[in-house]
C-alpha cells in the first residue's frame, strides 16, 4: 500500500539540508518521491540533495517540472532524478509568450536533452486550453515534432 508523505520538521543532516524524506518513504515503502506542485527546479539544491539521500535507501526520484531550465542546471538536476513529467504546455512561441511569460525553445531542449543524454524515464503532459493551445495544426506541430525528436 502506498504512503503519503507530509512535510516532516528537520532531523539530523545529509550534505547541508535535513531530511525526513527519505526514512519516512523508506518506513513507508513507497518506491518514489516525487518533486511536484512547485516546480522542482526552483528548489534545486534541496531536491538534488533529496534524491540523493532517497537513493542511498532505495527510494526513486521523480520530477513534475515545467522543464524551463538552464542547460548548466539541467544537468545537475537530472542527474538525481528518475523521472520526470514534463508538462509541454503548448505548441507556439506566441502560447509560451502571452501565457507563460516564457518561451518554447528551452522546453524542447529539456525533452531532446532528457531523451537522447540521460536514462530518465520521460512522460509529457499538455493540458489543452479551448482556443489557445488544442488547434488541429498545433496539435498536429506538437505530436510531428515529438515523433522526430523522441
Amino acid at each position: 500500500e502506498a504512503g503519503f508523505l507530509p512535510h516532516f520538521g528537520p532531523r539530523g543532516t545529509h550534505g547541508h539540508l535535513s531530511f525526513y524524506e527519505d526514512e519516512a518513504a523508506r518506513q513507508l515503502g513507497c518506491d518514489s518521491v516525487a518533486f511536484t506542485y512547485n516546480d522542482p527546479v526552483i528548489f534545486l539544491e534541496y531536491a538534488v540533495d533529496t534524491a540523493q539521500a532517497c537513493h542511498e535507501v532505495g527510494v526513486r526520484s521523480v520530477a513534475v517540472t515545467a522543464g524551463y531550465i538552464s542547460e548548466g542546471a539541467r544537468e545537475v538536476f537530472f542527474s538525481e532524478i528518475d523521472a520526470a513529467n514534463v508538462d509541454l504546455k503548448g505548441f507556439s512561441e506566441s502560447f509560451y509568450k502571452s501565457l507563460c511569460s516564457a518561451e518554447l525553445a528551452p522546453v524542447l531542449e529539456t525533452l531532446v536533452y532528457l531523451k537522447h543524454e540521460t536514462e530518465v524515464w520521460l512522460e509529457i503532459t499538455t493540458l489543452l486550453i479551448p482556443g489557445e493551445n488544442d488547434s488541429d495544426a498545433e496539435l498536429s506541430e506538437l505530436s510531428a515534432w515529438v515523433v522526430s525528436n523522441l
